[in-house]
């Protein structure tokens, strides 16, 4: 008998985060082989998913669509936040660049000297 390959340690911590007590939310985003950029975040509504995809245009990077994703995120939290307490609030990711990002204030190489 074949045994099953095991998922990715990182698809394994968002399945045990399904369903744990608090918020988790997912989030991505890309650019398509058009230049079209967009993102998407869906969490968990009760037993239901809820999400939102939005689509930003064309001249801009999939960096910028992730940053974007992971905003929306954190203000989808916080909206649920006022509403009922939430306890721990989950984001998962795979932009590690953007999260590096949102570290800090400081304006990015391609940024220092514009405004």
């Amino acid at each position: 008998m074949k045994q099953k390959k095991k998922p990715p340690i990182k698809q394994q911590e968002a399945r045990k985060a399904d369903g744990q007590p608090g918020l988790t939310l997912w989030t991505d985003g890309l650019r398509d082989q058009n230049g079209g950029v967009g993102y998407a975040v869906v969490w968990r509504k009760g037993k239901r998913w809820a999400g939102r995809k939005v689509h930003m245009g064309y001249y801009q990077e999939a960096y910028d669509a992730e940053c974007a994703a992971i905003a929306r995120a954190l203000a989808v939290a916080a909206r649920q936040a006022k509403r009922h307490k939430l306890g721990r609030v989950r984001i998962f990711t795979d932009a590690q660049a953007a999260i590096a990002r949102m570290t800090h204030d400081e304006p990015t190489p391609s940024r220092r000297g514009k405004r």
